[in-house]
């Protein structure tokens, strides 16, 4: 009975040792594993990100909103197979203009923070807030 339940535990049962990947025809599902740039600003108010918003059409990325002890907070990731160091730096120097470089990190943000808006911050602000 031990060896059973070990192999129960290992989750090695004859039905489970299929391979179950999925097929990555996109790019995409594979993109959080691929290393990447991040850039995490600690924006004066909701208006800046609102500016931001109207100012900056990210490309090869994603933007995460959350707000954290009284702050807001945008998370810019870039993705190299989807944009150049260059494009990527560009685009940060955009997005520093309405907002300051936070020591803090995404993982501290995703952690402790309310996320408010996810993966397309930028855009969803330009839908709403026209």
């Amino acid at each position: 009975m031990p060896d059973y339940i070990r192999q129960q535990l290992q989750g090695l049962d004859a039905s489970d040792q299929q391979d179950h990947q999925a097929v990555d025809e996109g790019g995409y599902i594979d993109a959080d594993k691929a290393p990447q740039t991040e850039l995490v600003l600690k924006l004066k108010d909701f208006e800046d990100f609102i500016s931001l918003a109207d100012t900056l059409r990210l490309e090869g990325g994603k933007s995460d909103l959350y707000r954290y002890k009284n702050a807001y907070y945008l998370v810019l990731t870039f993705y190299p197979n989807e944009i150049s160091s260059d494009e990527a730096h560009d685009q940060m120097a955009v997005a520093m203009e309405f907002g300051d470089r936070s020591p803090l990190s995404s993982a501290v943000l995703s952690e402790y923070g309310k996320r408010l808006m996810e993966t397309s911050a930028l855009e969803t602000a330009r839908y709403y807030f026209k």
